[in-house]
């Protein structure tokens, strides 16, 4: 199975510009709607905000009936998202894994280092 996955990270210090990996959204490539959004457990704010954004995006497929994301699903919310926020990281394909699940869990796992 091939998976698409991006790294979400928010600013952590606006001082120095630095980013901190708080979660990834991996997709799988091709038809269908199958993309799963993972968060680290964390009460932290900023944490919390940008999973509930993740949510509201899944949501709003959900709402509007969609049945399959675009090629390009990725690499939109990549371009959207403002660097004073935080930032995506680059897009990565695996074969690695064999569901979203796993592939999110470890990449989390990686995050969590």
């Amino acid at each position: 199975m091939k998976l698409r996955y991006m790294i979400d990270s928010i600013l952590s210090d606006p001082s120095k510009t630095e980013y901190q990996p708080v979660g990834v959204w991996v997709q799988v490539f091709g038809a269908g709607l199958d993309l799963e959004m993972f968060y680290l457990d964390s009460n932290e704010p900023k944490i919390l905000d940008r999973k509930e954004a993740a949510d509201w995006v899944i949501n709003r497929l959900v709402e509007n009936e969609i049945k399959t994301l675009p090629d390009d699903f990725l690499e939109y919310h990549q371009q959207q998202r403002s660097p004073y926020d935080g930032i995506f990281s680059a897009i990565f394909e695996t074969s690695e894994h064999p569901s979203t699940t796993a592939c999110g869990t470890a990449v989390l796992a990686s995050i969590k280092k």
